[in-house]
């Protein structure tokens, strides 16, 4: 039977309008489930209790938030997944995401070891948008025990043949797609080929970790393909997603701000008036 809990990874003090009104709708909407806050061990969160007196706290070591590439790496240690061993799954929920129904339990009862929005690689001839997998990890579903499975082969042998070698290469760009060919050799000889390896050099975010190598080291791993993940959830091209699955809005959406036009004014999502553009690493671009 699935026992999940939502997770919601904070790491400042203060929220804006449209973070409490994502957390006050996580609360509406999810409350019967426990809600974990995941957050540094000095952060004060007043803020959040007030708006969701019933939340769990679950400290981190302020480390895990240093910078946007320690809290990726916090998302794949066996120190953070066993943290919740107790539960079946987890439903990360950063506060740029939208809960629309519960649906938790059904989507928990399925086959997927990894759910989460997909990401949309292009636009065809036409203009329609292409999406090439999921999914986002902003809001996700994460079955513990795989998770946990998986980190723990973290020695054994990442790439097993020449044609996941080769997938790999399609998923770098730049220099991380330079020094993956020029060491192709010795990682078919077994050096530097193990997950241990990947994870202290590994170029992704965490979501695209979970997405495109775990399945590397757990064989059994299994990420929701694209024609599941948008009924899970939004993020990129929500106008044309909901379009496409008749008019229905998925079990939620992640980082509404990007497409405030669709979310705020058809929908009805509160503006995020303190929206900011992100780079590559997820640091927020402001201008003098």
């Amino acid at each position: 039977m699935a026992q999940p809990t939502v997770v919601i990874p904070v790491h400042k003090q203060q929220l804006t309008v449209a973070e409490s009104a994502s957390l006050s709708q996580v609360e509406r909407i999810l409350g019967t489930f426990p809600i974990h806050l995941v957050a540094p061990a000095s952060l004060n969160l007043k803020d959040y209790l007030r708006v969701c007196p019933k939340l769990r706290c679950v400290r981190m070591s302020d480390a895990c938030f240093e910078n946007f590439r320690t809290h990726q790496r916090m998302m794949i240690s066996r120190d953070f997944y066993q943290r919740f061993s107790d539960f079946s799954h987890l439903l990360i929920y950063h506060l740029d995401a939208w809960v629309f129904r519960d649906e938790l339990v059904q989507w928990c009862e399925s086959t997927y070891d990894y759910i989460g929005a997909p990401w949309r690689s292009g636009f065809d001839q036409s203009g329609e948008p292409l999406f090439h997998s999921a999914g986002n990890g902003g809001f996700s579903l994460r079955r513990v025990e795989t998770h946990i499975k998986t980190l723990s082969q973290f020695n054994q042998r990442r790439y097993r043949s020449i044609t996941q070698l080769v997938r790999e290469f399609r998923h770098r760009s730049g220099t991380s797609r330079l020094r993956h060919v020029l060491t192709l050799p010795l990682k078919m000889l077994g050096v530097g080929n193990s997950l241990r390896r990947f994870h202290a050099t590994f170029p992704y975010t965490e979501d695209k970790f979970w997405a495109f190598s775990a399945g590397l080291a757990n064989a059994e791993f299994r990420v929701a393909p694209v024609d599941v993940a948008r009924r899970f959830a939004f993020e990129a091209s929500p106008a044309w997603l909901f379009e496409s699955c008749g008019r229905m809005l998925p079990f939620g959406c992640h980082a509404w701000r990007y497409e405030q036009e669709f979310w705020c004014d058809t929908i009805g999502l509160p503006r995020d008036l303190d929206f900011h553009p992100h780079n590559e690493d997820g640091v927020a671009i402001t201008t003098p």
